[in-house]
């Protein structure tokens, strides 16, 4: 299994950057290019950067307003359970001095009937008063355990859906993003003989044109083929040995970090219960 953790810790650390230095970054990337290949853009080479350089500001954008929107779902789900701990204090407090005062009570009435009769009741009483607050504690905390592991899911579920945007995004604009994807999984093969590769047509050209880099990671293997293949979606990319197949899809690697991740949640919700 291949992690993005890397990919996406770079990614989001290029998007924390303001809009007009990233677009300055991938102009200067842009004539770089141009210079080392010594050709000159014309008039509407030019045009044509400043309209991608527009769109990538606009991605820019909606992805920090979906990362805002996340931030804001983190301080609301903080704020409740701040909320709900300061609301268990003072029911505690209060279920604690309703008590206090209901044994003085019966303690005090008890000495109009017999010092021990009164003694019995005011104890009775303070029992019950006990019982009654272990209980309300119980279902506060099991409906703040609920509360906290919806929460948590949907948390989940906007993380991957931002996480997956973004790495679309850098695949479009980088394609040394998506070739270090793949460049990963031929590295976890690269001691079997015979590796073919299959891609979605839209990173075939990009894939095959990066066929001798590959090849330099897989010493050992005697044939390298990329194949492209329309059936898979567009960022999944799996690599085929005479001993099994190796999985390097995005979607994949989401799924199985998301997995992880839920695992590691139901643990510590489990811990805190026992």
């Amino acid at each position: 299994m291949i992690l993005l953790s890397k990919l996406i810790k770079s990614t989001l650390t290029k998007q924390s950057t303001s809009g007009e230095k990233k677009i300055q970054l991938r102009t200067v990337h842009a004539l770089h290019r141009t210079e080392f290949s010594h050709e000159e853009p014309d008039r509407s080479e030019q045009r044509t950067q400043s309209g991608n350089n527009i769109h990538y500001k606009d991605q820019i954008q909606t992805l920090q307003q979906e990362r805002e929107a996340l931030d804001q779902l983190k301080e609301s789900f903080q704020h409740e359970v701040n909320q709900w701990k300061a609301d268990q204090k003072n029911q505690k407090q209060q279920l604690a001095e309703e008590a206090d005062v209901r044994l003085n009570q019966a303690a005090e009435a008890g000495f109009n009937q017999g010092y021990e009769e009164g003694i019995e009741q005011g104890i009775k009483q303070y029992s019950e008063m006990i019982n009654q607050a272990h209980v309300t504690v119980t279902r506060s905390k099991l409906d703040y355990h609920d509360k906290l592991n919806d929460s948590q899911s949907v948390m989940l579920d906007l993380a991957f859906a931002v996480a997956e945007k973004i790495i679309g995004q850098t695949f479009q604009q980088d394609d040394q993003a998506w070739l270090s994807l793949v460049k990963q999984a031929v590295t976890e093969v690269r001691e079997q003989e015979e590796v073919k590769i299959y891609v979605h047509p839209t990173w075939y050209e990009t894939t095959l044109k990066h066929k001798k880099e590959l090849q330099g990671i897989a010493l050992h293997t005697r044939e390298l083929l990329v194949f492209p293949d329309e059936s898979l979606n567009k960022y999944d990319c799996f690599i085929e040995t005479p001993y099994g197949q190796v999985n390097a899809s995005v979607d994949s690697q989401l799924r199985e970090l998301k997995r992880v991740l839920v695992e590691k949640l139901k643990e510590g919700t489990s811990n805190e219960y026992s």
